[in-house]
């Protein structure tokens, strides 16, 4: 199962989070779980699932100033940790942390025993990671596993911050 996702609602001190099979009706009115006081957002704007398989599904709810991923119009779509989702003039952003630890995350879940199922191997699971790159995970998270693995330097347990050492992201104190 994935982990707790939280989204970040820009220009406020609002982050919201989600976890695993979760959908929020985003929205101005009260009875929105995710109200948002912008008016040129919908009363009911549009729903985020994210799902059990770590996917974040945005629907568009037939609102009046569109719903946006990465500045592309939409009425339905997948995000992915990184974009941002525009609701007329209100920003919900993913943060960089989930796209790392979306991959550290899937990785560690492909490589770990479960009843229903052995454990793939490391090169299985990069070559997974690898397909995904652009479509389920961040393709620059991706593309530095996969040169940590090719070069022997992969160490699951230091995993996240060899990955941002890596894209030179400095972590926040």
């Amino acid at each position: 199962m994935a982990p707790r996702l939280d989204l970040i609602v820009r220009n406020t001190d609002r982050v919201i989070s989600m976890v695993p099979g979760q959908t929020l009706i985003a929205g101005r009115t009260a009875q929105c779980d995710l109200q948002l006081d912008e008016p040129s957002v919908s009363r009911r704007h549009c729903s985020i699932t994210y799902t059990d398989s770590g996917i974040l599904q945005i629907k568009d709810l037939d609102s009046a100033n569109g719903t946006f991923v990465n500045e592309r119009q939409v009425k339905e779509a997948t995000a992915r940790p990184g974009d941002l989702v525009r609701l007329g003039a209100a920003i919900i952003e993913i943060p960089f942390l989930g796209r790392l630890l979306c991959v550290a995350d899937f990785y560690d879940a492909l490589t770990s025993a479960r009843a229903y199922r052995d454990a793939m191997t490391a090169d299985e699971a990069i070559r997974m990671i690898e397909k995904g790159a652009g479509h389920h995970f961040d393709p620059a998270v991706a593309a530095a596993l996969v040169r940590l693995s090719e070069r022997g330097e992969l160490n699951v347990d230091a995993m996240p911050s060899q990955i941002m050492d890596m894209l030179s992201v400095k972590a926040v104190p």
